[in-house]
């Protein structure tokens, strides 16, 4: 696995951590398959599945973690209701 390309991957998500208005926004940023970061820094599946192994995959984790703490889990406005949610 190229580790140059693993610390631009894992700067990169903590820039757009910084400026997500959700975790969903930073989820979707790292994930998805074909515009998010993991696929475009590797797009190979052997390099890609070598990487959700590695300790900076973990370390992504530990972002969208601390993103949800700062966040919340659900996005301003989404399901709430005067501060209410619809259950």
């Amino acid at each position: 696995m190229n580790q140059d390309k693993t610390k631009q991957l894992v700067a990169e998500a903590r820039k757009i951590a910084r400026r997500v208005d959700s975790w969903i926004g930073l989820s979707n940023a790292l994930s998805d398959p074909q515009e998010g970061l993991i696929a475009r820094y590797f797009p190979d599946t052997h390099e890609r599945q070598e990487f959700l192994c590695s300790a900076e995959y973990e370390e992504l984790n530990q972002l969208l973690m601390r993103t949800i703490k700062r966040k919340g889990l659900y996005p301003r406005g989404a399901n709430a209701r005067n501060g209410t949610t619809n259950k």
